[in-house]
């Protein structure tokens, strides 16, 4: 199950999986290899792809009303990234996915992961559970972004998503915290004076 592992490992992290369950993601999962920049999902197309990273990074970002680009999550290895409100066809998407290094990416289609659901209770249990630790955590970082002084955006960069720092540019590491690239990188000192 090669690229599989890591998948499999994740989902079951949030509990049990049968063998036929785990068949059930192998068959309708499908691997990818995106490199550097590489636009999977643009603004104004559907999100009908669910993403898991294997090996790399994965953005979701929007262009805001000033033309500037804000990344809204930032997604490594283990993790799933889509536009959740156009992959429940909620609504139009407004962000683009965009590979932000040569990657090892999992996929699978709306209509794929849906009749996956419709064919185990446990699976759409575990989703469940995904979904909750996922809304927590976009939660946290809502509150962090609106009510947050740059100094606790930067402590929550450090405790909540650690392998940034380094990997991405400053650039990036403003948006995904919701400022100009010029306050953080006055500001940077605090991700490393904390330490």
């Amino acid at each position: 199950m090669g690229n599989y592992c890591a998948l499999l490992d994740t989902v079951k992290s949030y509990g049990s999986l049968s063998e036929d369950e785990q068949r059930l993601i192998v068959n309708n999962f499908k691997v990818i290899y995106p490199n550097k920049k590489e636009i999977l999902i643009r603004s104004g197309e559907d999100c009908d792809t669910l993403f898991f990273v294997n090996k790399g990074l994965l953005r979701a970002y929007y262009i805001n009303e000033k033309g500037n680009e804000v990344s809204r999550m930032i997604t490594r290895e283990g993790k799933f990234l889509t536009n959740i409100r156009s992959f429940g066809k909620l609504e139009k998407n407004h962000e683009t996915i965009q590979a932000l290094e040569d990657s090892e990416v999992l996929c699978i289609k709306r209509e794929d992961f849906y009749n996956m659901m419709g064919v185990s209770k446990q699976l759409n249990l575990l989703y469940s559970k995904i979904l909750e630790e996922y809304t927590a955590m976009l939660i946290l970082r809502f509150e962090m972004l609106n009510t947050g002084s740059i100094e606790k955006k930067l402590l929550h960069l450090q405790e909540d998503f650690p392998f940034l720092i380094g990997r991405v540019s400053d650039t990036l590491l403003a948006s995904f915290l919701g400022t100009s690239r010029e306050t953080f990188v006055r500001n940077k000192q605090v991700l490393y004076s904390s330490i």
